[in-house]
């Protein structure tokens, strides 16, 4: 499967899944510019993207979100969080539902950004 059909169909389940728990404006961190550019310009090339692109579009602007590029460095705890295979839906919406040490990792990573 081509890495950004993977990239935006994850990209599209985690905004579902936030949907359907909230509808505050959220701030969307994606390490794909790729997709970041795609998304952003509306500008569809690979045709089996084009509806769930739409949706990921459709998606930000009902939640008042924003969609902003990270390097993939600064993405290591959501590749940690993805490597853990949970075999349930995982969200959480408090930073100490989070495993212990990927706690500590977001508390540095949003007290350098803010």
């Amino acid at each position: 499967m081509h890495v950004l059909r993977v990239e935006s169909s994850s990209l599209l389940y985690g905004l579902q899944l936030y949907q359907r728990i909230s509808t505050r404006p959220l701030l969307v961190e994606e390490d794909s510019e790729c997709l970041v550019r795609l998304i952003s310009t509306g500008v569809v090339s690979k045709r089996s993207l084009c509806n769930t692109l739409k949706k990921i579009i459709g998606i930000l602007s009902s939640l008042t979100a924003s969609l902003s590029h990270v390097l993939r460095e600064a993405n290591s705890t959501s590749d940690k969080l993805a490597g853990l295979r949970v075999s349930t839906e995982f969200y959480c919406t408090v930073l100490h539902h989070l495993p212990r040490s990927e706690e500590r990792r977001v508390g540095k990573e949003c007290r350098s950004r803010w």
